[in-house]
C-alpha cells in the first residue's frame, strides 16, 4: 500500500464551471484488477452567492485523465442566515474508488461556485 498526498495553501475563488484546484493533483501509478481511493477534502470553503449560482453553494469533483467522475460533494448556502453571519463555512469531503490500469493516470480535484481560503487536500491510497 502506497499513499500519494497533495495540498493546496491560498486563497482562491472558484466559479461557474468545474475548475482544477491549484497543486491539487497527483498521478495514480499503473496497476491492474485492482483500485485507487482518492480522497479530495475541503474542510472549510464557503459559497459564492450569486444570481447565476442559483442558490447552489460549493460543488467539488474529480477528474481522471480530463474525465469529470459523476460522484460530486456539494453544500447549498442558506438563505435563512443574516448577511452579518456570511461567509458560513462548509466542510465537503469526496470519496471515490478509481480502477487501476496498464497506465497511469492523473487525477485533479475540482471546485465551482465556492472561495477556498484554506487548506485542502487531495490523496490518493493505492
Amino acid at each position: 500500500m502506497s499513499v500519494l498526498y497533495a495540498e493546496f495553501k491560498g486563497s482562491q475563488q472558484f466559479l461557474g464551471v468545474p475548475t482544477a484546484i491549484p497543486n491539487l493533483s497527483l498521478t495514480i501509478p499503473e496497476g491492474a484488477n485492482t483500485t485507487a481511493l482518492v480522497i479530495l477534502n475541503v474542510p472549510a470553503s464557503y459559497a459564492i452567492i450569486a444570481q447565476f449560482t442559483s442558490g447552489r453553494g460549493g460543488k467539488f469533483n474529480i477528474a481522471v485523465d480530463g474525465t469529470i467522475l459523476p460522484e460530486y460533494a456539494e453544500y447549498d448556502y442558506l438563505n435563512a442566515i443574516g448577511s452579518q453571519n456570511m461567509p458560513v463555512r462548509m466542510p465537503a469531503t469526496l470519496v471515490v474508488a478509481v480502477p487501476m490500469v496498464l497506465k497511469q493516470q492523473k487525477v485533479v480535484g475540482l471546485a465551482m461556485n465556492c472561495i477556498i481560503d484554506s487548506t485542502a487536500s487531495l490523496s490518493v491510497i493505492t
